[in-house]
């Protein structure tokens, strides 16, 4: 039996991907104008109606809208804060992944991946984009996603010139503080790994 090409065809490396992040929303309306609350104006009555323009639809929200095109974008995920985050096109995929292992610094956990040389490339591009970024900017992240699930939405760190990105073929991400723990870090890696299972998979142990 050829193991590998079973393993492959029980899971679905492609389901892993790589985003740039296009802006981020908190989807959680102003204070002092919840949306309950929220005055509709009278001259957009009716189906016939010209449609809000986006100021008129901030104040009607309560909030800014992102500034970006919506055409670009391919996916909207949610991180550990609530954050919404609207994802670009996936710039990698898992099968530019070589390895994916829990790691540490120091006393923190972290999850290290080694990519394939094209997987190499592709990070150093991802990541020199978004280090043109300001650290307090969504777009300073980058997105990894499990079909339509994030697992990790790391920011650049602040030494990466924008441009240049990260070299190398292997690269370490730290969780949010506290967030990273050995079980996590060793599923997650998992997950990157495999992808999308076709089956549930049942862990037997054998003494």
């Amino acid at each position: 039996m050829d193991l590998e090409a079973l393993a492959d065809s029980l899971t679905d490396r492609e389901s892993i991907a790589f985003h740039p992040v296009l802006a981020a929303d908190s989807g959680a309306p102003a204070a002092d104008n919840p949306w309950d609350d929220a005055p509709v104006p009278a001259e957009r009555t009716g189906d016939d109606g010209p449609e809000l323009t986006t100021e008129e639809l901030e104040e009607l929200l309560g909030r800014e809208l992102p500034d970006l095109d919506l055409d670009l974008v391919e996916l909207t995920v949610t991180d550990e804060s609530g954050q919404e985050l609207q994802l670009g096109a996936a710039e990698l995929r898992g099968e530019a992944v070589l390895d994916a292992q829990p790691g540490q610094q120091g006393t923190s956990w972290t999850l290290d991946i080694t990519f394939i040389p094209e997987g190499a490339q592709g990070w150093r591009r991802l990541t020199g984009n978004a280090a043109c970024h300001d650290m307090e900017e969504p777009q300073r992240r980058v997105a990894i996603v499990l079909g339509e699930e994030l697992l990790s939405a790391p920011a650049v760190n602040p030494d990466v010139l924008g441009g240049v990105g990260i070299s190398g073929d292997t690269t370490s991400i730290a969780g949010p503080a506290g967030s990273f723990d050995p079980e996590g870090t060793c599923g997650m890696a998992d997950r990157i790994l495999l992808g999308e299972l076709h089956l549930p998979v049942e862990v037997v142990e054998i003494s």
